[in-house]
Formats: C-alpha cells, sequence, structure tokens
C-alpha cells in the first residue's frame, strides 16, 4: 500500500469524519492515490453491484407478464390490455415519483434511497406471490405489487450517477455509470429469455413469480446489510470534493436545468428514444405473435434488443471515457436508432401482407 506524502495537504472528506479515523477493519478496502491525496475505496465495487442487483431485479419485474401476456391474461382471467398495465404502471409513477425521487435521493443520501427502493421492489414482487393464494382479488394485488415496484424504479434510475460521483474516481465514472444503469436492461433481458421457457401453460404463472422473487430478495440482503453509508470516509478524487462541498438547493437546480435549452432538447429526444424502446419491449409479443411467430420467438427478439443495448453501452461507456466525445456518439446512436426502426417497420409490414 502507498502512504501519502504527509507533506501534502489533507484531503476533503465528505462528513465529519477524519481520515486518520478510518475503521481499521476499513483499511484493506483502500486504495490510495498519492498524485492527488485521495482515496478510492474497493468496498465501491459493493455498492455498485448492489444497485446493479436492485436494477436488474427491478426490470424482471417490470416488464415479466408482458413477455408471457397471453397466459398472464388467461390465469388471472383478464383482457391483454389489463396486462399491458402492468407495464404502463412503471411510466406513469417513474414521472409522478421523479421529483420527489431525486429530493429524497439529494436530502436522505444514498443509503436510505437504496434501502426504499430495495424494500419497495421485494415487497413488490412478494405481493405478486401471494396473488397466486386469492383467486378473487389475484389481478388486483399483482397490480398492487407491481405498483410498489415501480414506486421503487424512480429511485433505483437516478441513482447510478450519484454512486458514480460519489464513489468513483473521474476516470472510471462513466464506466460505473454504465454499468449500474445496464442492469434494468439485463433484468429486461433475463426477463425476456427465462420467462417464455418457464412458462408454457397459464398454470405456470407461480412459478414464474416465485422465480422473479430470488433477485429480489438478494438485492434487498445486500442493500440492508451491506450499505453502511452514503459515501466514503474520503472523496476519490478533488471533483467529487467540489460537488460534495458545493450542494445546490434543490428548487434551484431545478429551475437552472428547466431554462438550459440544450438539457430540455436532450431530455425530449432521450424521453422519446426510451419511450419507443420501452413501447417495443411490451408489445413486441403481441405484435409479433398474430404473424405466426411463437412466444419464445418474439422473447428471443426482445432479448437481441437487450443484449445489443448492454453490448453497445459497455463499448461506449469505455469509449466516452477514453476520448470525451459524448455528442458525437450520441447522435450516432440516434441515426442508427432510427435506420432500425424503419427496418423492422418495412419487415413487419410485408410480414403482414405477405400472411394476408
Amino acid at each position: 500500500m502507498i502512504s501519502i506524502n504527509s507533506s501534502e495537504e489533507k484531503p476533503l472528506l465528505y462528513g465529519e469524519q477524519n481520515a486518520e479515523n478510518v475503521d481499521s477493519e476499513q483499511q484493506p478496502y483502500v486504495v490510495h492515490y498519492p498524485h492527488h491525496g485521495y482515496r478510492s475505496y474497493k468496498w465501491r465495487w459493493f455498492v455498485l453491484a448492489t444497485l446493479s442487483v436492485a436494477n436488474t431485479s427491478n426490470g424482471m419485474i417490470w416488464i415479466s407478464m408482458s413477455t408471457v401476456s397471453n397466459y398472464a391474461a388467461d390465469y388471472y382471467e383478464v383482457s391483454l390490455s389489463a396486462i399491458n398495465w402492468l407495464s404502463v404502471i412503471f411510466f406513469i409513477l417513474t414521472i409522478i415519483l421523479g421529483l420527489p425521487a431525486i429530493y429524497i435521493l439529494n436530502i436522505y443520501g444514498l443509503k436510505v434511497s437504496l434501502l426504499l427502493a430495495t424494500w419497495l421492489n421485494a415487497l413488490g414482487q412478494l405481493v405478486r406471490v401471494l396473488s397466486q393464494f386469492d383467486t378473487t382479488w389475484g389481478f388486483t394485488m399483482v397490480m398492487v405489487g407491481q405498483s410498489l415496484a415501480a414506486c421503487a424504479q424512480p429511485f433505483l434510475i437516478f441513482m447510478p450517477v450519484q454512486v458514480a460521483e460519489e464513489w468513483f474516481p473521474d476516470g472510471q465514472r462513466t464506466t460505473a455509470t454504465t454499468v449500474a444503469s445496464t442492469g434494468i436492461s439485463v433484468g429486461i433481458l433475463l426477463a425476456s429469455s427465462i420467462c417464455p421457457v418457464l412458462v408454457s401453460h397459464h398454470s405456470q404463472i407461480p412459478l414464474l413469480n416465485e422465480v422473479i422473487m430470488v433477485p429480489a430478495a438478494v438485492a434487498v440482503l445486500m442493500a440492508t446489510f451491506g450499505i453502511r453509508s452514503d459515501c466514503p470516509p474520503t472523496p476519490p478524487s478533488s471533483s467529487a470534493a467540489a460537488e460534495s462541498a458545493n450542494v445546490q438547493p434543490f428548487m434551484q437546480g431545478i429551475k437552472e436545468v428547466m431554462h438550459n435549452r440544450c438539457y430540455v432538447l436532450l431530455v425530449l429526444s432521450a424521453g422519446a428514444g426510451y419511450a419507443i424502446f420501452t413501447a417495443l419491449l411490451t408489445l413486441l409479443i403481441q405484435i409479433l405473435c398474430p404473424m405466426g411467430y411463437t412466444d419464445t420467438f418474439a422473447g428471443w427478439c426482445t432479448s437481441s434488443m437487450i443484449v445489443s443495448g448492454v453490448v453497445g453501452c459497455f463499448i461506449i461507456g469505455i469509449l466516452v471515457d477514453k476520448t470525451k466525445l459524448y455528442s458525437e456518439v450520441m447522435k450516432f446512436a440516434y441515426g442508427l436508432s432510427v435506420v432500425s426502426l424503419c427496418v423492422f417497420s418495412v419487415a413487419s409490414v410485408k410480414r403482414v401482407v405477405i400472411s394476408l
């Protein structure tokens, strides 16, 4: 272990805790950066893993019923439109709870927010599991459980940036944000691949809920027993120290970004892209199955979308970390998305014409 030169200025701390008073049990998890006097803790990888598992679980809960929508509709004796609402409720609650989630994250910190999100997520899935024991109120219980899990999503999708900012050095921030953010995509991938295999009859829906309960339980255990603080005792970089020392009032920050034309344009364009992507995920089975394709094939199509996205995220994350070409990479991604959607639309129309 390389020690910090005593002649250097002591690094800024996040809290009142002094670097010399760090618990001796934490010392093996410390990596020293003598050039700047800041520290990166190896425990940051556990924090990142906890958030990634929570995001993965939330993604599985979100999309699982849509991947076997016909069987779910038969099991709960409802229409396909009602099953679609299990996915739509995530969008509605994320919009409603977006600003409150940011406020709680800024005021109460990462630990409280992550505990709240993982417990909401796990309780929501538990209610879905219990729905199999009540045939009268089964679908209502599923909707309640789905809503609880949906309340966790705004916390989980906003936390990757804060985790990267407070726990990771500058050169690893984009990669850390990418890893945590793709957790939801990995969850969608797992649900799209596993659910059609697990469920070949509507009577197997309870098994699906029990399997999805596993990652939700793992995430809540990791957060409850593993997350002990909002941030490390010593900031990982000078920029992290500066950001923590210059925390802006919540409403002032909201006003400033809403008056930033570039930011508003980015929100609208990214929001539109995300809306199209999630709409395809939710409705892809209902689009493909009437054309003669099976649930399994539709699931693999969804999986191919997610795999491409995850691989692309990792490549782009490393690329922009090295080159800082954020704008150029974003424009290329938007252009590629438009071309892909055009190809999908033309192929779908031709398939419908041929089947007619």
